[in-house]
């Protein structure tokens, strides 16, 4: 499965490790490439310009995020859990 190309803010949160207030003072402050979803005060931003403020600020950028898989499933969105050993 591929990775989303294009991420909400809660997304960008746990991906940087950080609340996502902090997540959206850095979107504001235009530390990060993001646009308004239209109609509605949401923001998206590109993967691919968050890997790079990431990468600018020496935060590791770990392979996957498997909440942040793209699969055809209803929401869009695949959580896989693999502590459950039951």
């Amino acid at each position: 499965m591929a990775l989303r190309s294009v991420l909400t803010v809660g997304d960008v949160a746990r991906m940087c490790c950080v609340a996502p207030r902090t997540a959206v003072i850095w979107l504001d402050q235009g530390l990060i490439k993001s646009w308004r979803v239209p109609g509605s005060p949401d923001r998206r931003v590109h993967r691919i310009d968050l890997e790079h403020f990431m990468r600018q600020n020496g935060m590791e950028i770990l392979l996957t995020y498997p909440e942040l898989v793209y699969s055809k499933s209803k929401r869009g969105i695949r959580y896989d859990d693999d502590d459950d050993d039951e």
